[in-house]
């Protein structure tokens, strides 16, 4: 038996280590590429066409040059086709090529060399497409984007004609939009950066950083995929850099990486005195993420981060330990270049202003990544806005783009320690986002799955609903719009201290209703007061007003203000943005100084 055994077991023994010799011999050989990337964002061109469908090819002449990003109006109907030449280096190792799309919208198909490589339905989702098998290396490709306008993200074709005075494109759309869309919708093309990725076969694919102020730990999520036809057992190095001098090492991992597969790799540590990232002391690092084969480094890549952690506590904000008010401002997106944003936050600052909800839509990385460097805190918010009536909220096909969308965000930000919560939806409910009760409550419902899905992918922040109060008590935070608003309420300043009483909530959700503390309050907008009759600022300053009304207008928004602030600052709510200190898109000097 014996001797039987062993004539079975040694050849096969001979086998494995002979098989086990040529991978170790196959790993010492290999090459890979080093990782690069290109922001190919400059020199592009484009033409706009007329239609609802993508066109097969595009046309010969008749071409604009532009750099990105690049908005083109449209109330409906309409496309453009956008171009660029590229040059594309050979691959010294084993590597794919990839582009990335931080901001495309809406429905665009992608093509390389004339030949269609990717379609893609979204307005704010980003994505990457793998061209490696489509380009020419060593030469001259020809990328092209067919990009159609917010139409495409309809389940009908609407009646865009005749449109009466004050009457908006979408207001056609009723029931119709199947995707996020913003409050910007009737402008197109590609609106954030264009990338040319370079990365070797095995590679660091995302990377996510969790702080804890709380006790003091650092974890780190590495994600990596393996594109090689072979089987390598890899190490995974993390170190945290200070102005380019290593002041961590966390824990290092080993693992197998089988061909196709994509692995998360978890670490963590504890970091004693590390300085803390804050609006007053806005302190960066990188992380320094490497696989590592046999001591041989395959792929590297940084992240900057800060660490930091905000949190959510018997009623309150808290910023690393510190009872915080977010004082905040907001508006609709503004396509400003670096030196405009760096402006505007420090004017914001300056105005004792010290978070900032980028509104009614993601907005360019540009504006994340200032406000991680100046110090403003950011509430990111999706691109569903108001439009109740027009998003299809009983169709599960909406509520599944709507997800994507939310993960898309989610994965792309969630490093940036200057976001401090996920704004999941603005108004939907206010706006009518239901059909009856019924439609109500599934649409509650829904929101609530988004909560969850949202805290799945970071469990760091904490998620409110901007305007539509607390669907199915899953929210973080209580949020409220237009609560207690002049002129149905004039007797400033007693009127002020309103939430001192139980009260009828002048907006959604329109209940009798009394802030208990138990969750935080943001009061997300409160006196908009539109300029619509000349007896709004005749309410404060009588027959006077009359005389010069727009100037009487501002005047009383300034007043009502000035007392609305001081009360919610005296009763303690937790976050408050009065609705706007943006007027024409610039900051409005009269309503900064209050």
């Amino acid at each position: 038996l014996i001797i039987i055994v062993l004539i079975l077991f040694v050849p096969i023994t001979l086998f494995i280590l002979h098989g086990f010799e040529i991978s170790r011999k196959g790993v010492e050989e290999l090459a890979f590429v080093e990782r690069r990337i290109f922001n190919i964002s400059s020199d592009w061109k484009y033409i706009v066409f007329r239609g609802e469908d993508f066109q097969d090819s595009p046309p010969s002449k008749g071409w604009i040059n532009t750099d990105l990003p690049k908005l083109i109006y449209s109330s409906g109907y309409r496309g453009a086709w956008f171009r660029k030449s590229l040059f594309i280096p050979r691959l010294n190792g084993s590597g794919r090529f990839y582009l990335f799309f931080y901001g495309v919208r809406y429905g665009c198909k992608v093509f390389v060399n004339n030949r269609h490589v990717f379609t893609h339905f979204s307005g704010f989702t980003p994505f990457k497409v793998d061209i490696t098998s489509y380009v020419k290396q060593g030469d001259i490709n020809e990328i092209y984007l067919c990009v159609l306008d917010w139409t495409s993200m309809l389940n009908r074709k609407i009646n865009l004609s005749r449109l009466q005075p004050n009457e908006r494109p979408v207001d056609r759309a009723k029931n119709s939009i199947l995707y996020p869309i913003g409050s910007k919708y009737t402008y197109f093309g590609i609106w954030d950066d264009v990338e040319l990725w370079i990365v070797p076969s095995i590679w660091v694919k995302d990377v996510f950083i969790k702080t804890f102020y709380r006790n003091f730990t650092i974890m780190v999520e590495t994600v990596i995929e393996n594109n090689y036809s072979k089987n390598i057992e890899v190490k995974v190095f993390n170190k945290i850099l200070d102005g380019g001098k290593e002041v961590l090492t966390l824990p290092v991992r080993k693992i197998l990486l089988r061909s196709g597969e994509t692995v998360k790799v978890i670490t963590h540590s504890v970091w004693n005195k590390p300085k803390l990232w804050s609006p007053w002391n806005p302190h960066l690092y990188n992380l320094s993420t490497e696989i590592v084969i046999e001591s041989k480094v395959i792929d590297r890549r940084l992240t900057e981060f800060g660490f930091r952690e905000f949190w959510v506590e018997d009623g309150s904000y808290y910023l690393n330990g510190i009872k915080i008010v977010l004082r905040a401002a907001s508006t609709h997106y503004l396509d400003y270049d670096r030196e405009n944003i760096v402006k505007t936050y420090y004017l914001l600052k300056n105005i004792s202003v010290n978070s900032m909800r980028l509104h009614a839509q993601p907005w360019r990385r540009m504006w994340y990544r200032l406000a991680d460097k100046i110090g403003i805190l950011i509430i990111h918010e999706s691109a569903v806005w108001c439009m109740g009536n027009n998003y299809r909220v009983d169709d599960p096909v909406f509520w599944k783009n709507f997800i994507k969308h939310l993960e898309g965000q989610i994965l792309l930000h969630r490093n940036h320690p200057s976001i401090i919560i996920w704004s999941i939806e603005n108004e939907l409910l206010l706006t009518s986002g239901h059909r009856n009760r019924k439609s109500l409550n599934e649409v509650e419902r829904n929101l609530a799955k988004l909560a969850s899905i949202v805290k799945s992918l970071d469990p760091t922040r904490p998620v409110m609903f901007e305007g539509d109060f607390d669907p199915n008590g899953v929210a973080d935070i209580i949020n409220l719009h237009y609560p207690h608003e002049f002129p149905k309420h004039d007797q400033y300043p007693d009127t002020v201290f309103w939430l001192l009483n139980e009260t009828i909530l002048d907006s959604y959700p329109r209940i009798r209703w009394r802030w208990n503390r138990s969750k935080p309050l943001h009061i997300g907008e409160f006196l908009w007061t539109p300029f619509t009759s000349y007896d709004i600022p005749a309410a404060i300053f009588g027959e006077e007003a009359y005389k010069d009304p727009y100037k009487y207008y501002l005047k009383t928004k300034i007043y009502v203000w000035r007392y609305q602030i001081m009360g919610y600052r005296i009763l303690r709510v937790n976050g408050f943005c009065p609705w706007c200190i943006f007027t024409s898109n610039r900051l409005s000097k009269p309503l900064c100084e209050v």
